[in-house]
């Protein structure tokens, strides 16, 4: 990740700086009948968000032995200190490949 600040000056509010952060927004297709396949965060290490569009039969986890979320349609986790992962695992225990969006934030 960059080292840049961006220093934004705000004629009402005054001047603030915004650091960027490591994002990540894909589609991702899993196969019918997968289990706990691993979907990297991109360059996401210690994200402190993330979220999953599935569909009937998507689940997912952030690391084996945690609890399972169910994605149907949406799930999503959080912690303001970071989730410490760069990939979740996801499973599909429909007949077909689905199609899920992942998106993650550090």
């Amino acid at each position: 990740m960059s080292d840049l600040v961006l220093n934004v000056t705000d004629k009402k509010e005054g001047t603030y700086s915004v650091t960027p952060l490591e994002y990540f927004d894909a589609v991702v297709r899993i196969p019918g009948g997968a289990s706990d396949t691993s979907v990297q965060l991109g360059l996401c290490t210690n994200p402190k968000f993330v979220a999953i569009w599935g569909g009937p039969g998507i689940t997912w986890k952030i690391a084996a032995g945690t609890d399972v979320l169910g994605a149907n349609p949406q799930a999503c986790i959080s912690n303001d200190d970071g989730l410490g992962i760069a990939a979740i695992l996801v499973s599909n225990s429909g007949g077909a490949e689905a199609e899920v969006r992942v998106i993650a934030e550090e």
